[in-house]
């Protein structure tokens, strides 16, 4: 069954406010074609080219804050020279992404509003 690009947004403004968990950018109804090859829509962010359902801002900016001043790296993987830009960004929101499953996880079980 595919999900109209209306219903996928419908989806997304139920759960707004939320953004992309490795840019931060705005999640949008993306069309694609699903595991049959029927045309689909499904969230994701355009900037990352990412299918993803997003986190609340306050979960992003916690967990970019983490990668950002703490230095704590969650995916292992080689930290790129940030002279090379596109690496760099792919490598970043790789572990913004991770952190922000962390923060969430943390979230969850202190009971505390995302």
């Amino acid at each position: 069954m595919s999900t109209t690009k209306t219903e996928c947004q419908k989806m997304i403004d139920e759960r707004m406010p939320i953004v992309c968990t490795k840019c931060g950018g705005r999640i949008t109804p993306i069309k694609t074609v699903d595991n049959s090859g029927v045309p689909t829509h499904w969230a994701g962010c355009k900037r990352c080219m990412v299918f993803n359902h997003g986190t609340s801002p306050k979960i992003f900016e916690i967990a970019r804050k983490i990668v950002d001043n703490v230095g704590l790296w969650l995916v292992d993987e080689m930290r790129p020279h940030k002279e090379d830009e596109l690496k760099y960004a792919y490598w970043h929101g790789l572990q913004v992404n991770r952190a922000v499953e962390v923060v969430s996880m943390v979230f969850d079980l202190m009971d505390v509003e995302k």
